[in-house]
């Protein structure tokens, strides 16, 4: 199990050798002693801010814990991969990786979890012990036989089929639903392109490091740490993970009321994160707030 280590760059330090497979394009050890790559375990914390922010709004609003649960994986990858580049270990790579798979596979079955209603049942619990018994299997795999490109490659893969169920469920919603139908699929799309954004910052980190490398060499301290794209990759992924999971879970929640006789919105502030919660009947008898995506007819959004 060989590290990808680029020219010039420590091969351990306060936290002992660095075991990790991968070192991505920051100095280790430049800006403290304590942490090996300073920016890109920092640029992790917004992540992690955002999946606590989700994590309170939705047990808050009392919404069914599912969806508590999407934003508390989030939190986890974001944990993991401040724990990886502070140290470049390899059990902590593995925590940075292995809940992305996970975190991104409960997504996934989330999407396709969509009949009306909220308990679990026996078809649920049933598709969740194959997914999960296939993670484990997939785990096992990978640390027997590690590889990032695969890791990639099959992160990719459930992040493409999750987006594109997810999209087949907005385009089902009726058109009397227009208002929301259109806040979710809004929101989703600046979740895809804030991720996508992020992953054109990853690749120019790992194409033109050297480049990079250099600029920041010249620049001043804080102006350089700007051009520390894989942070950005962090930043920008983390903001579009968190629109993406806010407007999924929007739209299953709309989709599972129906016939439950629960009614749910996305609240929009200006300078501040969206959350789903749900509508009181004076509510739904009356008009929604001005802040929120309701009908205000006194239907159901489903």
């Amino acid at each position: 199990m060989g590290m990808e280590l680029r020219v010039g760059q420590l091969r351990e330090g306060v936290w002992g050798q660095h075991t990790a497979l991968i070192d991505w394009c920051e100095q280790n050890y430049q800006v403290s002693s304590h942490v090996a790559e300073f920016w890109n375990t920092l640029s992790n914390i917004p992540f992690m801010g955002m999946a606590i922010f989700g994590v309170y709004k939705t047990l808050h609003h009392g919404l069914p814990a599912r969806f508590a649960a999407s934003y508390l994986g989030m939190g986890l990858v974001g944990l993991g991969s401040f724990w990886f580049h502070a140290t470049l270990k390899w059990e902590a790579q593995l925590c940075d990786e292995l809940p992305m798979i996970w975190f991104s596979s409960y997504m996934m079955w989330s999407a396709f979890d969509s009949s009306p209603g909220f308990s679990v049942n026996s078809s649920s619990i049933l598709s969740l012990v194959g997914l999960f018994s296939t993670l484990i299997a997939l785990t096992h795999h990978y640390v027997s036989h590690p590889n990032p490109v695969h890791h990639q490659l099959l992160f990719g893969f459930i992040l493409i089929s999750t987006a594109l169920r997810t999209t087949y469920l907005i385009r089902q919603l009726p058109s009397s639903q227009a208002k929301v139908k259109n806040a979710i699929s809004t929101m989703f799309a600046k979740g895809v392109a804030s991720f996508v954004l992020g992953f054109a910052a990853w690749n120019a980190d790992n194409l033109w490091c050297d480049t990079l490398e250099s600029w920041r060499e010249r620049l001043p301290f804080f102006i350089g740490a700007l051009l520390q794209f894989h942070s950005w990759w962090h930043a920008l992924t983390g903001l579009g993970v968190f629109l993406m999971v806010t407007s999924s879970n929007c739209l299953l929640t709309i989709v599972k009321s129906e016939g439950q006789g629960r009614t749910f919105t996305m609240v929009e502030k200006p300078l501040c994160l969206p959350y789903v919660r749900e509508v009181s009947k004076k509510s739904v008898n009356g008009h929604a707030s001005s802040n929120g995506h309701s009908n205000g007819n006194g239907k159901k959004l489903h």
